[in-house]
């Protein structure tokens, strides 16, 4: 805990070999000033091992020449092994070994690093009521999923089933794809966008995801305004946005103001990430650049077949982020 407390307060870096960066910056082993050896890079020398490829045999190591093989990394003999050495004090740290803290610390100790900043300065350290060590906390990832599902109603979306496949798609994932326990709001959108149902939340009973699944509309209707959608969707999720997400599903032929490139800076600083589900070939290219900005995953379906594809994209934007809360596995049969 205390060595990545280090890293998030006072900027340290890793003191040992992670197997990737730049290789200037990093090696697996470092020659001994002192004892003219090599030595593989490692937190602290008490901490015993061997050097292994990623195979796990053993390399051929000679302490008076550098291991050729660059796959070769330090593993431990176990665990469980005590070191006196402390990451404060820094007196394990190797002037000479090539890791990134050396590399971006200008070979300073970590106690000398975290000496450089204000926590240490003597006359906060000396009397500690002179700071306010309150720890402060953003949420960047809501605990429970929270997520608007922006659909496009325009008259182009009456064109070859293309609403009935989107309704059949969007009562299948209400119905049995989106876990209980999440928020979940709709907007659809044609000149302008209607807020359908507030944030809800979906609970084990039927009543709350057929009420949800009774709020989406079933005609078409007017020009396309996805600009609209998104910015009703903003609104639906309110001031706590970090972490929620937005899946707007369209043929992506705007052509009504606000315009999607419109809602980009207001959706980025909210920390809203987005989804997108395009279902024609002429969808706007902007779509893809909605999701790329925002840190969401695109998707694409074409107008030939049937509402498989866009069973498949809704299931996707759940279960690629299984961390928010639990996805049931029966839900695969769906897609069959």
């Amino acid at each position: 805990m205390v060595r990545e407390w280090g890293r998030l307060r006072w900027s340290l870096f890793p003191e040992h070999f992670t197997g990737s960066g730049n290789e200037d910056a990093e090696a697996n082993q470092y020659e001994d000033w002192n004892t003219g050896l090599y030595q593989p890079t490692r937190c602290s020398l008490a901490v015993t091992g061997d050097m292994r490829d990623e195979g796990g045999s053993k390399c051929d190591v000679d302490p008076l020449e550098k291991v050729k093989e660059d796959d070769c990394v330090f593993i431990p003999y176990s665990s469980d092994q005590d070191a006196n050495a402390s990451l404060l004090f820094g007196s394990h740290c190797v002037d000479s070994a090539a890791n990134l803290h050396n590399y971006h610390c200008r070979r300073w100790s970590a106690w000398e690093v975290m000496e450089s900043t204000e926590d240490f300065f003597e006359e906060n350290f000396a009397d500690p009521n002179l700071m306010d060590t309150e720890p402060s906390f953003t949420i960047l990832q809501q605990p429970v999923r929270r997520v608007v599902l922006a659909l496009d109603f325009s008259s182009s979306m009456g064109a070859s089933f293309r609403v009935d496949k989107l309704i059949q798609s969007a009562s299948i994932f209400i119905r049995h794809y989106i876990p209980a326990g999440s928020h979940l709001g709709i907007v659809t959108f044609d000149d302008s966008a209607t807020v359908n149902a507030d944030l809800t939340l979906v609970q084990d009973d039927d009543s709350s995801r057929e009420d949800l699944v009774n709020a989406l509309p079933t005609a078409p209707y007017g020009s396309s305004c996805i600009g609209c959608g998104i910015e009703a969707a903003l609104s639906v999720l309110g001031n706590n946005t970090n972490g929620s997400y937005i899946l707007v599903l369209s043929d992506g032929e705007e052509n009504r103001s606000p315009f999607i490139r419109d809602t980009i800076p207001a959706a980025v600083a909210d920390g809203v990430v987005i989804d997108t589900i395009a279902v024609t070939n002429d969808a706007d290219e902007q779509m893809e650049n909605l999701t790329s900005i925002t840190g969401g995953k695109p998707f694409f379906c074409p107008d030939e077949g049937s509402s498989a594809c866009l069973t498949e994209a809704f299931l996707s934007t759940v279960s690629e982020r299984p961390e928010l809360n639990f996805i049931p596995s029966h839900i695969q049969v769906f897609l069959q």
